[in-house]
């Protein structure tokens, strides 16, 4: 009961709808946070390394993207470098959810391009409000 009314906050809290990409290697990990974000009403799409990351978002241009750093074949930081080289890239939300919170991690995530950078595992609360603050604003201050 207590995480059915915790969807459901999440829910109201969510709007507006979003175009999410989350990229993960572990295919539970992204399937479930997939679900979670569905259950809000958002529209996702998945990829399981970087190579099909940056494919990914190239063919849907979605608003944000939960892109993990320790990829197979192009790691996160990569990924988020070739986003931001592109005219369409400019202006999407990328975060990095990852394993790894150091300083320095984050610094290099700062570096890439990242807007912002969250540590496995996931809070969905912290999640959500990340992502309300970073997608109410207009593109230039994104």
């Amino acid at each position: 009961p207590a995480a059915a009314s915790s969807l459901e906050s999440a829910a109201q809290k969510s709007s507006p709808k979003r175009r999410i990409l989350i990229v993960d290697d572990n295919r539970d990990s992204a399937e479930s946070l997939a679900m979670l974000l569905e259950i809000t009403g958002n529209k996702t799409y998945m990829a399981h390394d970087g190579v099909e990351a940056f494919e990914t978002v190239e063919k849907y241009r979605p608003e944000v993207v939960l892109l993990d750093i320790g990829l197979p074949r192009l790691d996160g930081h990569e990924v988020c470098r070739r986003i931001r080289e592109q005219p369409w890239g400019k202006n999407i939300v990328v975060i990095a959810l990852t394993g790894w919170g150091q300083e320095e991690d984050r610094r290099k995530s700062e570096e890439a391009g990242f807007n912002g950078h969250l540590v496995k595992p996931v809070d969905y609360d912290k999640l959500l409000e990340l992502l309300s603050s970073l997608t109410t604003r207009s593109p230039t201050q994104v």
